[in-house]
């Protein structure tokens, strides 16, 4: 009789409590003291987690703004994309820059809006500048636009970690940046002939300053300047 009356309590444990266990919300056991499970938060993956390959970053908090420059017409799409969503993916967030537009055009027909003029940059916010390349540096010349020299020069001046890609190694040159310095570009005559010490590399990193020579280069290039910001500690 007593073992009888014992399985007919844990029958009505399995088919009264299981599903109001399964049904609880974790996160209210916040409130309670406890923390919320890691497989009940957005963006866990198990596969990850079972594999020790989950990624922090994912989860973090916000590490820092990184400035992004385009040329106002012609930037180089794959250029802008590629590394802002690997930056944004990492915990940073991306602020655009460019010269009297609120819409950049690209060289494929994409467009962007602008948050900033350069002339409003305040680079006390950012924890890096990364100049996007593209045809438009060459046709509206900007690598002798004296407020994007300007940029750089105040970067360099600041020692904060600086980017360019494609053609916009070429305002650093013009800016007095590499003279000396190895660097790579999609043309590299015109670096070359700045003092640059051309490397047929595919990202560059020399000091403070990281160069890529075209847009096959992009992911490699935004995976150098997440690593040089976590390698100096300037990722906050």
């Amino acid at each position: 009789m007593k073992n009888l009356l014992q399985k007919l309590v844990l029958l009505l444990f399995l088919a009264g409590a299981f599903p109001v266990f399964a049904q609880h919300d974790f996160s209210s056991q916040t409130a309670l003291g406890y923390s919320t499970p890691e497989y009940t938060k957005p963006g866990y993956n198990l596969l990850e987690a079972e594999n020790g390959t989950v990624n922090s970053s994912d989860t973090s908090p916000r590490k820092g703004k990184i400035l992004m420059v385009l040329s106002p017409q012609q930037y180089r799409e794959e250029e802008l994309n590629v590394p802002r969503d690997y930056f944004q993916s990492r915990g940073y967030s991306v602020v655009l820059a460019s010269k009297g537009v609120k819409t950049a055009t690209g060289m494929n027909g994409e467009s962007v809006p602008i948050d900033l003029d350069l002339k409003e940059v305040k680079l006390s916010d950012y924890v890096a500048v990364v100049f996007v390349g593209g045809e438009g540096i060459y046709s509206l010349r900007l690598n002798e636009d004296p407020d994007y020299q300007a940029l750089a020069k105040s970067t360099s001046a600041q020692k904060k970690l600086m980017g360019a890609i494609c053609l916009a190694p070429w305002t650093l040159a013009d800016a007095g940046l590499l003279n000396g310095k190895r660097a790579t570009a999609s043309e590299t005559d015109h670096i070359k002939s700045k003092g640059a010490v051309v490397s047929d590399e595919a990202v560059v990193q020399d000091g403070n300053i990281i160069t890529g020579n075209g847009p096959y280069a992009s992911g490699e290039f935004a995976e150098a300047i997440v690593a040089a910001l976590q390698a100096s500690g300037n990722a906050s």
